[in-house]
């Protein structure tokens, strides 16, 4: 699990070096579910965007460690003077929760709207509940590095 997070740093910084695109790192998650059942709804981790991928490491709602990667495809962008907002869904892979595959990757596409400043964002996602996942509302904080 630690593996593939490291593996995913690793490809990430030459691509910042010599690219030089937008990259964000963030600190987890704070989550509410709809089914108030005792969850930790303080995820802490980081994680890093570059450009539209996305990948990290957090403590889950159910108390054990998650990594995930992902592809944020965001085609709605709305712009002010002091922010951009974006929406659309992000694509990716998680692991770490032992009802779904035993805690094994598991596919993820969860709605996702971004709104990003001058130099900090957050990312506010939504699952609704489905089968044995609980839906949740959750908000990621996070800090531009770059352009």
């Amino acid at each position: 699990m630690y593996k593939l997070f490291i593996a995913i740093l690793l490809f990430t910084f030459p691509v910042v070096s010599i690219a030089d695109p937008v990259v964000w790192v963030n600190v987890g998650f704070l989550s509410h579910h709809f089914k108030r059942v005792g969850y930790n709804e303080k995820n802490t981790g980081v994680g890093v965007e570059v450009d539209n991928y996305t990948a990290g490491i957090y403590r889950n709602s159910v108390r054990q460690t998650s990594t995930f990667l992902g592809y944020k495809y965001q085609p709605f962008v709305a712009e002010s003077s002091i922010a951009v907002i974006k929406a659309g869904l992000t694509f990716g892979t998680v692991n770490g929760y032992p009802d779904l595959d035993n805690k094994g990757f598991v596919p993820m596409i969860v709605p996702t709207v971004s709104v990003e400043g001058q130099r900090f964002g957050a990312n506010i996602v939504f699952s609704p509940t489905y089968r044995r996942i609980d839906g949740f509302v959750a908000i990621q904080l996070k800090v531009k590095f770059g352009k």
